[in-house]
């Protein structure tokens, strides 16, 4: 399949301007221009503002395998904010990332560090000279991570998380602990017999239940509703799909009345092309009305 050569994001917004039913002004830009490189990655990337003005850009750079080597963000005036250069070693794993805060700025960069094939630790560098370990991982004879400690430049431990497994080699549990701010969460997970995620369950220091999140799936295996509850807030979204095309997502709260929905439409390719946002009407909270219409041109 070949990749794009070229993607223009062209938003319209539809903005109230009084309490009429008719009182909705259009307002069309473009978002984004994207240019990608014969492998289908992208090379410049740019973001404008309502007004056409460029507000900022990236260029990346890759080698032959593929891999990001150089990424740069520049502000509206073209003038450099970030560069971030990647280093990788034979097998492809990332060695180092050097960033870089303007032209002619010094490097701070972060130096993964390899125990055999897991990394177990990333260490932060200013202009060569160690500084600090960022990070530091503990894994299982499987592999998988079970604790990885987060630390600020002076050593303290800013998060640990230690994560539960399955027999299947599923996350069961993750705890988050913040020493500094005596807190923690604690999330436990749940999964069907295909392997899919079904429950997700947060709990506070204390062991109260704070959040919770339910999955359902349609017999393809495709995700048709999510439910996310707090101690404040409330969400049911449900997916509509046409084959394996997702076609619409709706926001329901608790009381069953619809918040909005995003609906989208498709290429030949089974790319998104048009996606249209729909909101509760700010004068009529009983009538929904259209938001937004983003459209996607892309060139083949």
């Amino acid at each position: 399949m070949p990749f794009p050569k070229s993607t223009r994001i062209i938003k319209t917004d539809f903005l109230r301007t009084g309490f009429g039913e008719e009182d909705i002004t259009e307002q069309q830009y473009t978002e984004a221009e994207i240019n990608y490189n014969e492998a289908g990655k992208i090379l410049i990337e740019k973001h404008f503002n309502v007004d056409g003005d460029m507000e900022s850009s990236v260029e990346n750079e890759y080698d032959a395998q593929g891999r990001v080597v150089s990424s740069a963000q520049y502000d509206e005036t073209g003038e450099l904010c970030q560069r971030n250069i990647f280093i990788y070693d034979e097998e492809g794993r990332i060695l180092r990332k050097g960033c870089f805060y303007g032209e002619g700025a010094p490097e701070y960069a972060t130096v993964y560090v390899y125990e055999e094939d897991r990394l177990i630790r990333e260490d932060a560098y200013d202009e060569d000279e160690f500084s600090c370990t960022e990070k530091a991982y503990e894994h299982d004879d499987a592999g998988h991570v079970i604790k990885t400690v987060e630390y600020d430049e002076d050593g303290n431990v800013l998060y640990r998380t230690i994560d539960e497994y399955d027999e299947n080699g599923r996350l069961a549990q993750r705890l988050r602990e913040e020493p500094q701010e005596h807190d923690s969460r604690t999330f436990a997970y749940a999964y069907d017999e295909q392997g899919r995620k079904v429950k997700e369950l947060m709990y506070n220091f204390n062991g109260k239940l704070i959040a919770k999140s339910y999955f359902t799936y349609d017999e393809d295996g495709q995700l048709v509703e999510q439910e996310d509850e707090n101690l404040d807030t409330y969400r049911r979204t449900t997916f509509d799909y046409d084959g394996e095309k997702c076609v619409k997502v709706s926001l329901f709260e608790k009381d069953g009345k619809e918040l909005g929905w995003t609906e989208y439409e498709y290429d030949d390719r089974g790319n998104v092309a048009v996606q249209k946002n729909f909101i509760r009407d700010e004068v009529r909270p009983d009538n929904h009305r259209a938001a937004a219409c983003v459209k996607y041109e892309t060139e083949w």
